[in-house]
């Protein structure tokens, strides 16, 4: 029964997210990584729920976009997790989007947004769809939307020619939005887990300013959504865990998250 809901779970969260207007780090499920926390035992109200604190750093090296832009950030956070049965994880990541760029061409012009680090903010869904316990291999799912909004200019660059904030005019906003949906295989090791699997993601991007009595900027989009990614759980201890993922083809990102479980 608890596999049925946790499988129900998810469909209806991923055919939600698929209707918003718009990848993040593939979030392994933490009942794959361990059952048990560092501090919390296991009995009465909390037998079948853990909670668990992580720290994220991803790394968005390239992303090209089908007007022929390319975006690319860093994004800092803190995760908190709340696991049901050792199987399904609702998640949601607060931080803040480091180094944005926003680049485009306009009539011939090549065109650099530079914006100004901006919060963050995430929501997500990640379970164990299956699992064969004697052989150590499980399927999982992953669902997530992040959004940037209301970001501010550093400068706009066009070819070249740097144009600072104070010399900017017009309509000056960028915000960023993406969502991903993934699922993967996992086989768990004593002290590590290794992973892969494919993900569907879109990204919308905008940006608007006036430099130089001309303005620029427009609204892009993913040019390709889909993409495998890679990764490993590293586990030393009961309750601890440093998971290591890169993303291809759609995307190059790589990511590292360090959690903790209570």
């Amino acid at each position: 029964m608890h596999k049925k809901a946790v499988v129900l779970l998810m469909c209806l969260f991923m055919l939600f997210a698929s209707t918003l207007t718009f990848a993040s780090p593939v979030n392994l499920p933490e009942g794959i990584k361990d059952k048990e926390g560092l501090v919390l035992s296991k009995e009465g109200l909390l037998e079948n729920v853990n909670l668990s604190i992580s720290f994220l750093f991803d790394n968005l090296s390239k992303r090209k976009l089908k007007q022929g832009g390319k975006v690319k950030a860093k994004v800092l956070g803190g995760k908190i997790a709340l696991s049901l049965m050792d199987r399904l994880d609702i998640y949601t990541t607060l931080g803040q989007i480091n180094d944005p760029e926003f680049r485009q061409t306009f009539d011939g012009s090549d065109v650099k947004f530079e914006l100004e680090d901006k919060f963050i903010w995430s929501v997500g869904l990640a379970g164990t769809i299956y699992e064969w316990e004697d052989a150590g291999i499980q399927l999982f799912g992953d669902g997530n939307y992040r959004r940037a909004s209301g970001m501010d200019y550093k400068a706009v660059v066009v070819d070249g020619t740097r144009y600072t904030k104070s010399e900017l005019s017009g309509e000056v906003d960028a915000k960023w939005e993406e969502w991903q949906v993934a699922f993967g295989v996992s086989k768990k090791f004593k002290y590590f887990i290794p992973y892969v699997g494919v993900k569907y993601s879109d990204v919308k991007a905008s940006a608007k300013a006036t430099a130089g009595g001309i303005e620029y900027g427009d609204r892009d989009k993913s040019k390709r959504k889909v993409g495998p990614f890679l990764g490993v759980s590293i586990v030393p201890i009961k309750g601890v865990a440093i998971d290591l993922s890169g993303r291809f083809v759609d995307e190059q990102a790589f990511s590292v998250i360090t959690r903790v479980k209570f």
